[in-house]
């Protein structure tokens, strides 16, 4: 009778090497198959998943409605009530520009429209006459920089702006947060900076930040996606 020799560890791990491998080659085949097909090109241009819900100004209104009257810390306890515990809630750096501790003026309940700007690779403008300054400045502001969401502002806005956090960029300013409030914006929130805020403070606009900026939006920032889900200080 012939004796078998029992198999090595060694015999053993090859086994299974070899097993794993066979595997790793059938399971990517089918990939390697689906490499391109009729959306890769569409996908390699950049695609949102997520869908942007529309209301209605009345359905607007009648959420506003229910939130009346309401403070933060209301709305905090209603949550942890309904199991919503530490769910939506900023950073305590975010904080008020100025407050209002007789009629709480710096307070605000609107709709959000958002808007998210990303640091530029673009340089910085070189040294250059004023005039050409001036022209540089307005070209980047309308093409890269620029406000596409303002369309978007109706009575009950609340603006939320997720910026270049590393800039010392003042996205907001005292001339356009007026400009928003005249359409119907009701307050601003920002995770980075804004500038002009004592005339921002005199104007009594809400707004909310995490520290004073100085710079303009030019080679500093660049729009990327307006009413796209952002991440703003949460």
């Amino acid at each position: 009778m012939t004796q078998q020799t029992p198999p090595t560890k060694t015999t053993i791990a090859l086994t299974l090497i070899a097993v794993l491998l066979v595997s790793a080659c059938v399971s990517l085949a089918p990939c390697a198959e689906r490499t391109g097909g009729p959306n890769a090109e569409n996908l390699r241009s950049g695609r949102n998943y997520i869908e942007t819900k529309v209301y209605s100004e009345q359905e607007d209104r009648e959420l506003l409605k229910r939130f009346e009257g309401l403070r933060v810390a209301d709305v905090s306890d209603g949550m942890d009530k309904v199991g919503l515990a530490n769910m939506g809630l900023m950073s305590p750096e975010i904080h008020a520009a100025w407050k209002d501790t007789k009629e709480y003026k710096h307070r605000f309940i609107g709709i959000a429209v958002t808007a998210r700007y990303v640091p530029t690779n673009d340089p910085p403008a070189p040294a250059m006459e004023t005039e050409a300054f001036d022209a540089w400045v307005g070209k980047t502001y309308n093409e890269v920089t620029p406000e596409p969401f303002v369309p978007l502002i109706r009575e009950g806005t609340a603006l939320v702006i997720d910026d270049a956090e590393t800039r010392d960029v003042g996205s907001i300013g005292s001339n356009n947060i007026m400009g928003w409030k005249l359409r119907g914006c009701v307050g601003v929130v920002t995770d980075a900076t804004a500038r002009d805020t004592d005339e921002i403070a005199t104007e009594e606009i809400p707004l909310y930040f995490r520290h004073p900026g100085r710079g303009i939006r030019p080679g500093r920032n660049e729009i990327e996606s307006v009413n796209r889900p952002i991440e703003c200080g949460g």
